[in-house]
């Protein structure tokens, strides 16, 4: 599985847009790595620049 996702601290235009639309991203920011983390036995991040990043979890049966 794979997001992407922002991270961290967000431009300007992301955050106004993100606070519009009333959605989970900043809770997602805040917390959204280590739900994925317990979710998920073989998880990392991959930082794609400043703000954003790939989060990949990998469910092996």
């Amino acid at each position: 599985m794979i997001i992407h996702a922002n991270r961290g601290r967000q431009e300007f235009f992301t955050e106004l847009v993100a606070r519009l639309e009333g959605g989970d991203h900043f809770n997602f920011i805040e917390s959204g790595e280590d739900e994925l983390r317990a979710a998920f036995p073989s998880f990392e991040v991959i930082e794609l620049g400043n703000s954003k990043a790939w989060y990949v979890g990998n469910v092996t049966h």
